[in-house]
């Protein structure tokens, strides 16, 4: 991880992808059994990404990822950033309290 760490535009790029992944709906054609599987799976995904987001944008540097420069810089840097803190909100409802304990367990200290 310490060479990921290093890497502004890999780690900007890996959120970039990430936050996609968080809230896909299940297909409509599913059987109920496997809705409810899809559903958990997708539980679990949200919250690994919570978990890989927090780490990869511990003192990250954001930067546009299309060469943005100059005023059109900042106005993508501020997209970004709300992008970011969406995708929190989004996956935090989205994950049940349960699921967020099992990947921060030192939550539950916070919790109660």
């Amino acid at each position: 991880m310490f060479i990921l760490k290093k890497s502004t535009q890999v780690r900007n790029t890996l959120l970039d992808s990430m936050v996609q992944w968080v809230g896909v709906p299940p297909p409509q054609d599913l059987p109920g059994m496997e809705q409810e599987a899809f559903q958990r799976l997708q539980n679990e995904l949200d919250a690994a990404c919570i978990k890989a987001a927090t780490v990869l944008l511990d003192r990250l540097r954001l930067q546009p990822l299309d060469g943005s420069t100059g005023t059109d810089s900042g106005m993508a840097i501020s997209r970004l950033f709300a992008k970011y803190l969406n995708f929190f909100v989004n996956a935090m409802e989205r994950t049940s309290l349960f699921d967020v304990r099992t990947f921060f367990p030192s939550l539950d200290r916070h919790l109660h």
